[in-house]
């Protein structure tokens, strides 16, 4: 059977809709996978306001420890296994398929097809380099946490790499589109989307030139530095239940199409 990894963003797994989209991948044959990344750790509910309690690096090794276990188990075709993820989640479904990371951490696998949902497009690979995978992002017009428009720019880039990437705007989403209960602003939250493109270095160092700071020098430097040269705060978020349907019909639509193999039909001459 195919198999998609769901990542969870900053919030926790335990929230109703990753039962939702697991069920609705189910019901079209494929087996849902979602990490819990916190309870082991002592996490309580949410990392948004430390990212420090969880690395990206972690949250990396974790989706091909995740990939790995899959493939250790006999109902799963190892070569039709997809991810995805929401937010945070999101950026490790996008970086995930970078070739970089995927031959170092994939023991000779690699995703069939990811999926990222708003993820943040604003830091790029600056020796990007494609896997075999099919990938489509899935942003909010809306968004001001991760905007978009960063999603637009690294897709036309990638294709020039050749990538195999597309990205689907949702008019008048924001970020978490897909959590119903209506938007509701997060006045203390830190974005940087004004910080422009973040580099990222085959060390997987991250560095903004026009500042010259890098995280070489550190990740207290290097963010104390974006709070002070471009760091905003306040965010909206939330969605409502047409973008909930939108988001898990665009989910189960994509893994179908890329993971679940179609049986043609051969009539006898």
């Amino acid at each position: 059977m195919p198999a998609v990894i769901i990542q969870h963003g900053s919030g926790s797994s335990k929230h109703p809709f990753y039962s939702q989209i697991a069920k609705a991948l189910n019901a079209k044959g494929i087996v849902a996978f979602v990490p819990d990344l916190y309870s082991a750790r002592g996490i309580k509910t949410s990392t948004g306001s430390n990212q420090g309690l969880l690395s990206k690096a972690t949250r990396l090794y974790d989706s091909f420890a995740a990939f790995r276990f899959l493939r250790g188990l006999k109902c799963i075709d190892p070569n039709k296994v997809g991810i995805t993820g929401y937010s945070f989640g999101g950026v490790i479904a996008l970086n995930s398929v970078e070739n970089i990371l995927a031959s170092k951490l994939g023991d000779g696998f690699v995703y069939k097809a990811s999926l990222p949902v708003y993820p943040s497009c604003q830091a790029v690979f600056e020796n990007t380099n494609p896997t075999k995978t099919k990938v489509h992002i899935l942003a909010g017009s809306l968004d001001d946490f991760t905007p978009a428009s960063y999603c637009i720019d690294m897709v036309k880039s990638k294709k020039f790499n050749k990538w195999d990437i597309n990205v689907t705007v949702l008019d008048g989403a924001h970020h978490g589109f897909n959590l119903i209960g209506g938007t509701k602003r997060i006045k203390k939250s830190w974005t940087f989307k004004a910080c422009g493109k973040i580099l990222i270095d085959n060390e997987g160092f991250e560095s903004i030139k026009k500042f010259n700071i890098s995280t070489k020098d550190g990740w207290k430097k290097y963010v104390k530095t974006l709070v002070k040269k471009c760091g905003k705060q306040g965010e909206t978020v939330g969605g409502e239940a047409k973008f909930l349907k939108k988001t898990i019909d665009f989910t189960v639509n994509f893994f179908k199409d890329n993971l679940v193999e179609t049986k043609t039909s051969f009539k006898k001459k």
